[in-house]
């Protein structure tokens, strides 16, 4: 028996083995469902097989360092790509944060205790990818002006 396969794309080639199928340069475009029908003059069966192609997260590069002055809304940016969609979790100097806005990070009224070392861990089924982000919490600089009193001569 033989095995027919119908296809738009090239590189999906039955092997030399009747029955079988292989496809090189596996892309997430090729997740879809593939039917093998056998036939011959007794008549014919197919069998189907769903293939899920899947892709481990990939964090697009982002700043290692960003600076924020005192009491200003900060966001870190997360973003992501991978199949399944990845789940994103943040840490901060190895503690874990709530995120609520997507991939990003956003602190409201940033405070000096809010330095430090976020770490973006962006996990799914194929594997996981991480970015460190640097914040430094500057304070405003005040002068204090006094006026000295010198005796006139």
């Amino acid at each position: 028996m033989k095995c027919y396969v119908f296809s738009v794309r090239p590189p999906l080639t039955p092997e030399h083995s009747p029955g079988s199928l292989k496809i090189t340069d596996v892309r997430l475009l090729d997740s879809k469902l593939y039917t093998c029908t056998a036939a011959n003059p007794a008549g014919n069966v197919s069998l189907s097989y769903n293939l899920h192609v899947q892709a481990k997260p990939k964090i697009l590069v982002g700043p290692s360092l960003l600076k924020a002055l005192m009491g200003q809304t900060v966001t870190l940016p997360c973003v992501v790509q991978g199949e399944p969609s990845p789940e994103i979790s943040w840490f901060h100097n190895g503690r874990p944060v709530r995120a609520e806005d997507g991939g990003a990070l956003r602190i409201q009224r940033a405070t000096l205790a809010d330095q430090g070392t976020y770490r973006c861990v962006a996990k799914n089924d194929a594997g996981e990818d991480t970015l460190e982000i640097n914040l430094e919490v500057l304070s405003k600089c005040f002068l204090q002006h006094q006026t000295l009193q010198q005796p006139l001569h």
